[in-house]
């Protein structure tokens, strides 16, 4: 069964693009802290929890573009926003966020993004947290 190409929250168009508004850094790991014995877990500086919001080209606001260079290969990414998150709002990399935390802040951004889209409760659930390749 063919998967369905999902759109943007705010049109019926496809979804090109997820919202990368950092929300909070995840957890790298657990280990057993020095001072205290105990199971600790460590922040990660490298896993991030981002909005997620699915945009299509005309609702995603383009703040920049970074080249990845794989060995002889590279590829480019870019850094694409929604309307819910204003250019210079951006403090997520100070929090540590487990996955139920960064799921419920997707869930509030997605409702106040409802309400002021004057959408239905019900027409867009809440999505968990997607790896970019998942969707296209």
């Amino acid at each position: 069964m063919p998967r369905q190409q999902q759109t943007c929250f705010y049109c019926a168009l496809p979804a090109t693009q997820l919202c990368d508004h950092v929300l909070g850094r995840g957890y790298r790991s657990e280990a057993i802290g020095i001072k205290t014995g105990k199971v600790e877990r460590i922040p990660s500086r490298d896993f991030v929890h981002t909005c997620d919001m699915p945009l299509c080209t005309k609702h995603a606001e383009r703040r920049g573009v970074i080249h990845i260079k794989m060995g002889r290969t590279g590829t480019w990414d870019t850094y694409d926003y929604c309307p819910e998150h204003p250019k210079g709002t951006e403090e997520g990399h100070r929090r540590v966020l487990k996955d139920g935390e960064a799921l419920s802040i997707r869930e509030a951004v997605q409702g106040i993004a409802r309400r002021r889209a004057g959408l239905p409760a019900a027409i867009k659930p809440a999505i968990p947290n997607a790896a970019q390749g998942e969707l296209f």
